[in-house]
């Protein structure tokens, strides 16, 4: 018989099989089979999806349905008519009440089911694919005991604002931080899946092996990637469950096992721009130059949400987040999306972390000097470089240091993580964790595993396979993805080195342009006694002291935006910096916006802009908010150019001919377009603004895309429009205008 898939052995000697359907889209049966293999006329059709079988001992069928039901149906009258006299199990399992939250009876995608002599009922499930959940219940129904291995090539992210709280790829769990038992500190709480509500969900297909976990206007957001991190999937915690509702997807190039519709064939953004949990082909985005992008080995998350990525022989790639919509989905867009070279020293970035409070990044990879062996792949590299003032500009690191590296895979950095003040790295399988003092790039510590596991663990076989967390009373809890075993272990440290505490404070509190300021440190010593302080505004150098009181003087504050820091150099030789304060002084700078002389029509600037009112030339602004949105209004309609740190990132202008020159500068250019007007007295209007007369005459007039334009004469009316892309479109219906290229002329009636 074709697509038997699970059987049980009756006491009479025949089998029930399960028979699963022809095509995706049908229904499976239960059917009864003789000692012989021959078909009995009883089966089972009302069962879901069954997925597994077993006997009681009472003779009676055991079916797990991991259909929406997600119980344990059991049959009697199995010689006749099979009919489900009794289930095991909350109706909706998982699914049931609160969504996702875990109970005795709320079961999960069944594997097995059994029963034992005294009449106990055991059930397995797989999580929908993943890990083990095994319950005992007795005759009667009520659970036993329970027993979970939910994790295989798995790491889980905690919530940055509780760190008692964490997510794995499809479970969330509590961690109790003053148990000191291991194994004893964490608990499963709830189960975050619905892959019937959201059947295109990635984690039913190509299930997820890393999980950050960032919080975004105060609520928590989930970002996933897979053990090649081939994408990133971003996931919105559902308001009245425990459900993690698919919300956005970057995407490297189209993946096969995702049964979303509309899928580029190259990288691509969805974003769920309705809110339904679902992906359409209109929610896709490309970027502006298609196609596949390889070697994306590393990404990284910034506090509330910004994307970074790490394109092996490429450079870095950084996508900001503009907050939550409505439905509580990440704004992302592909046009906001920038680029830049891999930095010195590096021809190969493999991975990065980016720590916004200091403003550092560090990236691992290969360089020149230490180069990437033939047939490696997906390590962090041989080199791991730090840079300060990251946001500036600067890309000279502070330090680079060789990475633990041997002749053997086992011996190569497979990942790393930023937590506190420490950088914490793991190798493939040499069971050692090392730890990084950040600032100075020290080896503070190292951790392996305990007799608790063995004193052993097995590969780490993702590229994010190391996190790590400072908790509340100090100490660091590190993570680490462990496959020989399916678990992720967990390491508690305490540093012994302890960095300075530094506290900047400025005099003024609001500094003014053109006037001196004071830069104060108050700095209580760590491990080892202050040495030298440095004050820094972004990349300048303000000062340096070598004795207390630790303070500077800037003789006179320019305008701008200022990061200042403060680099703290101890007995030691580490180096600490202090939490980057920022500060405005009057307004950043300039914005140009270049108005085309020959066109017809005006705009004028309002709001947040320090002049209003008619503006037909180039115009210079010369006191800019730092972060704001401008709106210009124009005879087709507006525009809006977002400013952000004292930059024009975005511009809206929908159908507008307006484009960013450079950084800060805006240009609206027209188009020729040839308007011949025969034999007529004619002129063009645009929307009652401005008139240029066409009397009998060919004249070449510029034009900006956008507005709906009017020839008016002795012919009558007729309208056309110019799309961005300069083509000439003619209004609907019968006109006296004829088009070639970019040519007009009115013909004969």
């Amino acid at each position: 018989l074709p697509r038997i898939s699970r059987m049980a052995a009756a006491a009479d000697g025949s089998i029930w099989a399960i028979q699963l359907p022809e095509a995706s889209t049908g229904r499976a049966r239960i059917i009864h089979l003789d000692s012989s293999g021959h078909l009995l006329p009883q089966t089972i059709t009302d069962v879901d999806i069954p997925s597994c079988l077993a006997f009681d001992r009472a003779g009676r069928l055991m079916v797990g349905d991991n259909g929406p039901k997600l119980q344990v149906r059991i049959y009697d009258h199995l010689d006749s008519t099979p009919k489900c006299i009794e289930t095991l199990g909350a109706a909706g399992g998982i699914l049931s009440g609160r969504a996702g939250e875990l109970k005795p009876d709320k079961l999960v995608g069944m594997s097995g089911v059994g029963c034992d002599a005294q009449g106990n009922r055991y059930v397995s499930s797989t999580s929908f694919g993943s890990g083990t959940d095994l319950r005992c219940f007795a005759p009667d129904g009520t659970l036993r005991w329970n027993l979970v291995g939910p994790m295989f090539v798995d790491m889980i992210g905690l919530d940055p604002a509780d760190d008692s709280s964490a997510w794995g790829a499809e479970e969330r769990y509590k961690l109790d931080w003053t148990k000191r038992e291991a194994g004893r500190e964490w608990s499963y709480q709830a189960f975050t899946s619905d892959h019937f509500s959201y059947p295109e969900d990635i984690r039913k297909s190509s299930r997820p092996a890393n999980v950050w976990v960032r919080r975004i206007e105060g609520k928590p957001i989930l970002f996933m990637t897979d053990m090649y991190s081939a994408y990133l999937a971003i996931y919105r915690i559902a308001a009245t469950s425990e459900i993690a509702v698919p919300a956005a997807m970057m995407g490297m190039k189209r993946m096969k096992d995702w049964p979303a519709t509309g899928q580029p064939e190259g990288a691509y953004l969805w974003r769920d721009a309705n809110g339904d949990g679902r992906p359409q082909p209109v929610e896709f985005s490309e970027p502006a130059k298609p196609g596949a992008i390889h070697g994306n080995w590393g990404w990284a998350l910034g506090p509330t949400g910004d994307v970074w990525q790490a394109i092996e022989g490429v450079g870095l790639r950084s996508t900001p987040c503009r907050g939550l919509d409505a439905a509580g989905v990440p704004r992302y867009a592909l046009n906001e999306q920038t680029s830049e070279p891999q930095p010195a020293p590096f021809e190969s970035i493999q991975r990065l972390e980016y720590d916004a409070a200091h403003d550092v990044m560090y990236i691992g990879g290969f360089t020149a000097a230490k180069p990437q062996p033939n047939g490696v792949w997906g390590m962090v590299g041989t080199v791991l470089a730090r840079y300060e003032r990251w946001s500036t500009g600067n890309r000279t690191p502070v330090w680079t240091i060789p990475l633990p590296w041997g002749d053997h895979q086992n011996q190569q950095t497979k990942s790393m993580c930023v937590a506190g003040d420490y950088v914490f790295v793991i190798a493939l399988n040499t069971q050692l964790v090392t730890v990084f003092h950040a600032a100075s790039a020290a080896v503070v510590g190292t951790m392996t595993p305990g007799p608790e596991v063995g004193s052993g663990m097995g590969w780490i076989d993702i590229p994010h396979g190391i996190h790590a967390v400072q908790l509340k009373t100090g100490e660091y809890a590190v993570f680490v993805e462990e496959d020989a075993n399916g678990k992720v272990l967990i390491f508690r440290w305490t540093p012994t080195f302890v960095p300075p505490a530094i506290a900047l404070t400025l005099t003024p509190q609001t500094p003014l342009e053109g006037q001196p300021l004071t830069l104060t440190a108050a700095i209580t010593a760590g491990s080892s006694a202050v040495r030298r302080v440095e004050f820094w505004s972004g990349e300048t150098k303000l000062g340096k002291t070598t004795a207390a009181p630790w303070s500077c003087t800037w003789p006179a504050v320019t305008a701008g935006r200022h990061r200042l820091t403060v680099r703290v150099s101890d007995a030691g030789g580490a180096v600490t910096p202090a939490q980057a304060a920022t500060f405005d002084c009057g307004p950043l700078g300039k914005l140009w916006v270049d108005w085309d002389a020959s066109l017809n029509g005006w705009w004028e600037a309002g709001g947040k802009l320090p002049a209003t009112g008619r503006i037909k030339e180039s115009r210079e602004f010369s006191a800019v908010p730092f972060d704001c949105d401008l709106v210009l209004n124009f005879s087709a309609g507006t525009f809006t150019v977002h400013v952000r740190d004292g930059v024009a990132r975005q511009i809206d202008a929908p159908g507008i001919g307006v484009t960013q020159v450079s950084t800060n500068h805006l240009r609206f250019t027209g188009r020729p377009v040839v308007v011949d007007g025969g034999a007529y007295a004619a002129w063009t209007q645009m929307e009652n603004v401005e008139s240029q007369r066409v009397v009998k005459q060919r004249r070449t007039l510029s034009m900006i895309p956008g507005p709906s334009y009017t020839l008016t004469g002795d012919f009558g009316q007729a309208s056309f429009a110019l799309t961005p892309a300069g083509e000439i479109v003619l209004a609907e219906g019968p006109s006296p205008l004829r088009v070639v290229g970019n040519v007009i002329t009115v013909t004969a009636p």
